[in-house]
């Protein structure tokens, strides 16, 4: 009986994440789609896309990390869906 109440539980947890990031996605559109009504979109963009650019050039050793840890994860996706 314990072995049931844990997984119920942790599949509780999961759906609660599942729900927390659905409604953050829905938050995000929104908060686009009022951008691009107001005719901000491509400004705020543009900024948070040199934001991004100026904190790579302060600090290249992030965009290598990131760049080396996506093809990391890729080939470690890969290979455990190859062993189902």
């Amino acid at each position: 009986m314990a072995k049931t109440k844990a997984k119920k539980q942790s599949m509780s947890i999961l759906r609660i994440l599942w729900i927390i990031l659905i409604v953050i996605l829905a938050i995000i559109i929104v908060y686009l789609y009022r951008l691009q009504t107001q005719g901000q979109l491509l400004n705020t963009l543009l900024k948070t896309t040199g934001s991004i650019m100026n904190f790579i050039e302060k600090d290249p050793r992030v965009a290598y990390v990131l760049l080396s840890y996506i093809p990391i994860f890729y080939l470690g996706y890969k290979t455990g869906k190859a062993k189902k």
